[in-house]
């Protein structure tokens, strides 16, 4: 179980900051206005807030990997609507991406570190939190120069969306594939 949540923590953030770290960058290059673009980003901010404490309470009243599972199918709908701009600029998708992802992003940590603690409870927790904490670190530092380093091979999002959508995947299914995780105990 304790592979499985260092592997939510990080392939997670190689999605999350794969995607978030570019974004004022790639709604400018589709043609938005840098304060517009940067305004946007800052909504997705706002929303993270409000997305945490959400599924939190989610989170306490229906399962928790259907809740997690929403919450990836949420960001994965956001990192779409984003890649769609590059097709079509809409502000209906921007506001997809910006509603989605910002609830999202995030979202998940109250469900993996209130499953930690019930499930790795007693002496070592902290321990545990900082050991899967380095995955989340490691994960964020992957997503951000994978993304970059595909913008700089590609000339292009494109790639580092896919990158990101796989990483989604990847951490969605360990909520449903590493039975601990999936029934909230260990065997």
């Amino acid at each position: 179980e304790f592979w499985g949540f260092f592997t939510i923590f990080g392939a997670t953030a190689i999605a999350v900051f794969g995607i978030s770290l570019q974004t004022v960058a790639y709604l400018i290059d589709q043609g938005f206005e840098p304060v517009f673009a940067a305004f946007s980003f800052g909504l997705i901010g706002m929303l993270t807030i409000a997305g945490i404490a959400i599924t939190g309470i989610l989170a306490d009243r229906f399962p928790r990997h259907i809740i997690a599972t929403c919450s990836y199918g949420l960001t994965v709908l956001g990192v779409i609507a984003l890649a769609c701009l590059q097709v079509h600029q809409s502000e209906i998708l921007l506001a997809i991406f910006i509603v989605c992802f910002g609830l999202s992003a995030g979202a998940r940590g109250p469900i993996i570190t209130t499953q930690m603690a019930e499930l790795f409870a007693g002496r070592g927790l902290a321990s545990i939190f900082g050991a899967t904490g380095v995955g989340n670190g490691c994960g964020a530092a992957i997503g951000a120069f994978l993304a970059g380093l595909s913008y700089d091979i590609t000339g292009g999002y494109s790639l580092g969306f896919f990158v990101s959508l796989i990483f989604l995947c990847i951490g969605m299914s360990m909520f449903w594939v590493i039975p601990g995780i999936k029934n909230n105990r260990i065997k």
